[in-house]
Order: C-alpha cells, then structure tokens, then sequence
C-alpha cells in the first residue's frame, strides 16, 4: 500500500485489520449495480476486499413464517433506485488517503490470522467481556422483538418487500478501528443516496443499501449511545479522505478570512496576484473567483449535509453484530467463506451455527429455510438462480482451425450474421473464440487472434446499437446483417464471452465495453495478471474457469488422474480461491471440467456421471460435437450416410450443398476473403418460404471436409447430452447447435410445467 506523503504517520503504515461486512439492498432490479457499487467504495475507501460469499436473494424469517397469510395480503412498493444519479456521484469520488497497490496476492497472513482466532496486530482496543456481551445483545434483541411485532400487526397490510439481497466480504483494511470504520461505511451509504430515516416511523422503509460490520479482528465490543458532534465526523473521515469541510461549519476560519487567504479586491477595482475579480469584470492571467468557487462552495454544502445525516445514523456499535447468530441470511452468507470460524463471543463454529438454525427451524416450523433463499450468479448485471434453468451458450468460432466449424465466420459480416441468428434461435450468451484449442491444432503465426476477433465484436455492437433504434414491442425490427432482408430479433442484448486466454486481447475488449464474460480455459494460470482486468471500478466481469493440461499437443497424454472427480474440483476451487482473494466476486465465477481436455473419452462420461458434485457451484459446460459423444454411440446408430439431404442429389461429403465445390470451398483451408462467405448452412428455417421444413434434421455450420456420419453422432448425442443437462441442472451448455439445443429444453420444460 503506498501512503499519500504526509497523510499518515510512519508506524501507521504497516498495519492491516480485518473486518467482515454484510451488505444489503432490496431493490431487486439494480441490486447487481447498487452492490458492486458498494464493493468498489469498499476497496477504495477501506481496504481490499479479500474473499466474498454468494449473492443471495433472501426471505426475512417473519415473511416466511406468514407465508400462507402474506400472498392474500401483501402489497409491494414499487422500489428502483437511482442507478444514474448514483453512477455520477461515482464519477466525482475525493481520493482515498491510502493507495493500495493493484498487485495480485497469493496469501494474506492477517486472514490467516483471524480464521485462527490469533493475534492480528499490535493494536489494543477495549473490549467487553463475552458475559456482559451476551447479556446485553439478548436484551437488544427482545426490544427489537417487540418494535417487530409491532409494526407487523400496524401494517400488516403492507410490507415493502418479500426479500433482501445480500452477500458478504472479507476486507484487508487499513482502518485503525470498528468506530472509524462505521463512520466511514456510514459516509458511504450517505455516498449512494441512502435516505435518512425518518424519525417516529415504525413502518418499514426502503433502503437502497444497508452495510453492517459483523466482525472486527477477533474484537468483542458493545458501544451504546455513541454521540458524536460533526467535528468528530469530520476528523475522522478526512483521516482517510480528502474532503474540505463547509466554512460555515468550521470554528477556525471565516469567509473574510478565506478570501483574505486568496487575495483580495484593491480600492481601485484591480486584482491582487493571487487572483480576484475586478469591479468592471476583468480576471487577471493569475486566477479568479468563478463559478468554479461557486460549484465548489455547492459541493461542500452537500458534504457538509452528508456529514450531518453521518453524525445523526451513528449511535450504536455491536461487534460481533447483535444479530450475527439469530439472521438465516447472515448465517447464510457468511458459512460460504467462514464455516470453520469460531469467535469467542458466538460459541461455536458458524457452519454449527448454521446447521443448528436451520434444524431447529424446520424442526418448530416445518419449514425448510433453503427453499425460501435462493443462491444467485450474476452474468453482466443480470441475477440467475443457481440450478434453475439451463441456458444456452452459442458458440462462435471466428478462426480457421475449430475442429468442426473452422473457417465459416471468419468474415465478420458473416459471423455477425451468425450472432444475431443465435440470438433468436435462444441463446442466452454468444462465446466467440479466435484461437482453435483442438488437439494437434498449430496456430498461423501471420494471423493474430486480435484481428479475428475484434472486427466481429465492434461490428456486433454497431449493428445491435442500430436495431436497438427501431424496436416495436418486444422486438427489433431491421435489415438482415449481411442478406438486407427484414428480419426481428428479441429486445435483450445476448450477454458477449470471449474465449481467450490472451491478456492484451481482453484488455482491449473490456476498455471498449465489447464482452461480459472471459471464458479462460487456462483458468486464469496463462496470465494471472487477467485477473486484474474483471475489475474496473464498479464494473467488474464474470469469468469461466476451466480444468485443463497441457497444450492441445500433449493434453491426451496427461490423462492420469488420483481422482478424477475430486482431483478436478479441488484444482476448480484453488483458482476460485485465488481469484476472490483478489476481489473478484464469488458469484461471478462459474466452473468447466473441461470435457476433452486431458480426459479420456470415458473419463469424460464419467465426470458427466457425477456433475452433481457441482451443485453448489455455478456450472458451465462445453460439450458440443466433441469425439467422446460418438465414442459412446453404437457404430450402426445411423446409416445411409451417403445421401444428401433435401437436395435430391448424392454427393457424399457435399451434404445439403448439391456440389463438390461448395463443399471443397468449405474446408477451411482457402484463406481468401471470399472463401469465408460459402458457409454450409442449408437449415430450411432460414428459408421465409419453407415453414415445413424447419425441423427437419441439417448439419448446419459444418466444414466440408469433416465425416458426416461422426458429426451425425455427435451431434445428436448432444441433445441427449442437453437433455441431461437439463435433469442434471446445470447452468450453461456451450453448443454449436442452437436451435436443436432449445428446442430440446422447451420440450423438456413444457413436460415438467404439465
């Protein structure tokens, strides 16, 4: 951490604390941006965020227990924050005191330190003792109880939600200690426009976002009717934030005196040196009294206020937080990133405490508490629920060399084409990759994966931006990419992953805003430095990490596993670890075993068989005409090959085409720009006239020079595969085949609705 010079006494510099925060927002529809807006505030304003739960969607248990009554009587509020109001603010942040370095950890001894219940740093603080803890916390509680009870029978005719979203985070923090740093959470709320509570209102209000501090170090300390003044506020805040205070507000200085400080107005009308204005309205060459001074006196009359609504929310200090032990979703949160923990203070370890919760309240309630919260993953700045629905990712293969489609989009007209036509077929994410990772593959050294990918990226984005112009209802309407025929696509944006492993390339694309996701098959090991770029401020992008060896020439001689299943989760969950000790949200991390990647064909099948060991996890899967499909399938599952289909001619590989040339144009051999455009698609449903024929079975997308018969099984081992995807709730298949893969999952939903 490097200390801005003279901020900071020397023997300050050194210490780090650890404190562990819930944040909190019931604004369903921004809670992605209000929440990562909140982290980035964190790590700018208090230290960096080192591990972090899942995002959950969680139940209040007094919601929960009135379940059966509250879906007659309740009545939500409409609640949307100010996304807008809130991003400018972020614009115009004061710098942070301390700079911490943006350098990748690979250990942190004060976390270490912490989960051991050890000693953290010299620092002494006073505590309470644990009796007079517990003591004073269950009284807190019961007198809570009871406002509780009250407002839910003032107003049981409306609640203002029937959930809360919440996670939790490890910070490495500079702060010195816990009253500091409520100070300074609180200055944050004030930063996203939390409201100020109005006084002698029980009713429930909407807040926009709650930040508590759960524990500091291995502190056991209860603070009550905390009264500071504004001073107080203001010292401690600009001990880590360059903030002036109002000159109103301060007892050592005046206006007069500010402007003697500046220069001052000469009998004459003229201007001293240090800058004022003239009576005829002049301004010197050395400065003036503008609107500049006048936006600035503005701004800290704003802080001045924010400081005000900072000193009137801090009253009381609990630590470990009163209802650390007594809230489902805090329990929640906190057994993903501490279940071994143990502080004195709660007397068991808090996976206990969690488990006992749980059971006990199915036990007196019959009521599963799992089922009322819900663990999410985000994708952009869209929740998903874990494991409840499969969702479609399409492959875009932009290089010469993919092993089934190489060659066909290398022209961007066509590959956008393509993206638009995935979009409504259904897929949810478009994943284009520019370097084949097929075994034996040897890249073109002249052609860089940059130029393959980023033209189709930025061409995508002008294209969709168009369309996004003429929107009738919950369609956009325009000219085809490449044909100019009219065509509608849906209104949501696919969500964009780049598959890639090239740390330039990324950087390039998430400094012009072209993906939401990097699919890194190394799982982030090729550069580790790319972890750095699925953080830029209060943007961060979800990341697919992915188990592999070698390179696609010795990876089918590394296939020796002590345990395959175990083996590979074990090494998923160290990269997970490593990337949210660097701050990378734990629900922006999906998983691949990599099916094929140093895997036998039955190892594959076999890490299919227990995919279930993922349940817990985010899970992405890419398993899409690769060979251990049709190593599974009998030999004469499929015969009479040599037929084309729907041309009325018998060409062998040239299937579908009618000519050999096509199909030798299709090899993916002839770089030429022409060559890319003869893409061998003869799916009739892009036909407007051929409405019957749209089902009927095509190798869509498919090199010329490839077995038909191989890709015949591949390809429908992989509906089967989807099918099972399906059963086996995974989250995201990677597929080449779109619109069979839906069709396969509408069927299969539709079973499951009847």
């Amino acid at each position: 951490m490097a200390v801005i010079e003279g901020s900071i006494n020397s023997e300050e510099r050194t210490k780090r604390n650890i404190a562990v925060l819930n944040f909190g927002t019931n604004d369903k529809t921004n809670c992605v941006s209000i929440l990562e807006t909140g982290l980035y505030l964190t790590e700018k304003y208090i230290g960096k965020i080192i591990n972090s739960s899942y995002l959950y969607e969680t139940q209040p248990e007094y919601i929960i227990l009135e379940k059966t009554n509250l879906d007659r009587r309740v009545t939500e509020e409409e609640f949307h924050s100010n996304i807008h109001e809130i991003n400018e603010v972020i614009t115009k942040l004061e710098k942070c005191k301390y700079e911490e370095e943006d350098k990748l950890i690979y250990k942190c001894e004060e976390y270490v330190n912490f989960i051991n219940n050890e000693k953290i740093n010299d620092k002494k603080i006073k505590e309470i003792n644990v009796d007079i803890y517990k003591m004073e916390t269950r009284k807190i509680i019961k007198e809570n109880d009871k406002i509780m009870k009250i407002n839910l029978e003032k107003y049981k005719n409306k609640y203002y939600t029937n959930y809360f979203f919440n996670l939790i985070v490890i910070v490495k923090t500079f702060i010195d200690n816990p009253l500091n740093m409520l100070v300074i959470i609180k200055y944050i709320e004030q930063l996203m426009k939390r409201k100020k509570k109005k006084k002698n209102l029980h009713k429930f209000q909407n807040r926009i976002i709650d930040i508590d501090i759960l524990f500091f170090n291995n502190f056991t300390i209860l603070e009550k009717n905390i009264n500071l003044n504004y001073d107080d506020i203001y010292n401690i805040i600009t001990q880590f934030i360059f903030i002036k205070k109002d000159d109103n507000n301060s007892s050592s200085s005046s206006s007069s005196s500010s402007i003697r400080s500046r220069g001052s107005i000469s009998s004459s009308g003229s201007i001293s040196r240090s800058g004022s204005i003239s009576r005829s309205g002049s301004i010197s060459r050395s400065g003036s009294i503008s609107n500049n001074n006048n936006n600035e006196k503005k701004k800290r009359k704003k802080k001045n206020k924010m400081i005000e609504r900072v000193k009137d929310s801090i009253n009381f200090l609990c630590i470990p937080h009163v209802y650390t032990k007594y809230r489902y979703s805090i329990l929640l949160c906190l057994n993903d990133i501490l279940p071994n923990y143990k502080h004195v203070a709660l007397g068991e370890t808090i996976n206990t405490l969690f488990t006992n919760y749980e059971y006990t309240f199915k036990y007196t309630h019959n009521i599963n508490l799992k089922e009322c919260n819900k663990r999410l993953y985000v994708l952009r700045d869209k929740i998903y629920y874990l494991k409840k629905k499969t969702h479609i990712v399409g492959i875009l293969n932009v290089n010469y060399d993919s092993f089934s489609d190489g060659g066909l989009f290398v022209n961007p007209t066509i590959a956008v084409k393509r993206m638009f036509e995935m979009v409504n077929q259904g897929a949810t994410v478009i994943d284009i990759g520019g370097e084949s990772s097929a075994p034996y593959v040897v890249p073109n050294p002249s052609i860089s994966e940059r130029d393959l990918v980023l033209p189709v990226l930025k061409l995508f984005q002008e294209e969709w931006n168009k369309k996004e112009k003429n929107k009738v209802g919950e369609t956009i309407s325009g000219e085809g990419v490449a044909t100019g025929e009219k065509m509608h696509y849906t209104t949501t944006k696919p969500i964009i992953s780049i598959d890639t492993v090239n740390y330039d390339l990324f950087k390039e694309c998430v400094e012009q805003n072209l993906v939401d996701i990097l699919n890194d098959i190394s799982a982030c090991t090729n550069n580790p430095e790319i972890v750095r770029l699925l953080k830029r401020k209060t943007k961060y992008y979800s990341v697919v990490l992915m188990h592999k060896r070698g390179n696609p020439h010795t990876m089918d001689k590394l296939t020796q596993y002590n345990d395959l299943i175990y083996d590979i989760k074990n090494y998923l969950e160290e990269r997970l670890n490593f990337l949210v000790l660097n701050g990378i949200p734990r629900y922006r991390i999906l998983f691949d075993v990599g099916l094929g990647f140093a895997k036998k064909h039955d190892q594959s099948l076999k890490l299919l068989q227990h995919i279930h060991v993922y349940d817990d996890y985010p899970l992405f899967i890419g398993y899409s005409r690769k060979r251990f499909i049709s190593h599974c399938m009998d030999q004469n599952c499929l015969t009479n090959t040599g037929a084309a289909t729907n041309t009325g001619t018998n060409t062998g590989a040239a299937t579908n085409t009618g000519t050999n040339k096509d199909a030798a144009r299709n090899t993916g051999t002839n770089k030429d720009a022409d060559a890319d455009t003869d893409i061998m698609d003869d799916n009739p449903c892009n036909s407007s006239h051929d409405k019957k024929g749209k089902w009927l079975f095509q190798l869509n997308h498919m090199r010329g020079d490839k077995d038909r018969l191989l890709f015949h099984k591949n390809i429908c081992g992989g509906l089967a595969i989807a099918s099972y995807s399906f059963y086996k709730k995974v989250d995201l298949i990677r597929v080449h085949d779109v619109l069979e893969t839906k069709a396969v999952l509408d069927v299969l939903a539709k079973i499951h609705q009847c």
